[in-house]
């Protein structure tokens, strides 16, 4: 289903403050049909494609969720980076040389390196 077809149903039009669930699955459209950038400090680039942070800010800008919103979507997006042992900030994972598309579409094509959670030892293959 294409991005604009999500946003025309009539719940988006009455419904200002959407849950980040709803943000991110609108952010990942927007990478996907207006294409994911990676140029340091920009959230967008002269053809209209966004980094990860530029795709939750245009989702607000075409009416899904408010700003409050978008910073719990960004919030959540850091803690799943955090999960996968990023401690850095959203950009700077963004801008990684070697990051893929469908990594910032939340489709990672690899795995990345992940921390056992707390009060778990890693598993082991023999």
């Amino acid at each position: 289903m294409s991005l604009s077809a999500t946003l025309c149903g009539p719940e988006y039009a009455r419904r200002l403050d959407h849950p980040p669930s709803v943000q991110l699955h609108v952010a990942e459209g927007i990478l996907r049909e207006w294409g994911w950038q990676q140029q340091p400090h920009h959230l967008r680039n002269r053809r209209g494609a966004r980094c990860v942070c530029g795709a939750i800010c245009a989702a607000v800008a075409l009416g899904v969720g408010s700003e409050h919103a978008a910073h719990r979507a960004a919030g959540h997006v850091l803690h799943v980076l955090r999960d996968r042992g990023w401690p850095h900030l959203i950009g700077d994972w963004n801008q990684q040389p070697g990051r893929t598309p469908q990594q910032a579409y939340g489709k990672p094509s690899k795995p990345e390196s992940r921390r056992p959670a707390p009060g778990r030892s890693p598993t082991t293959t023999s």
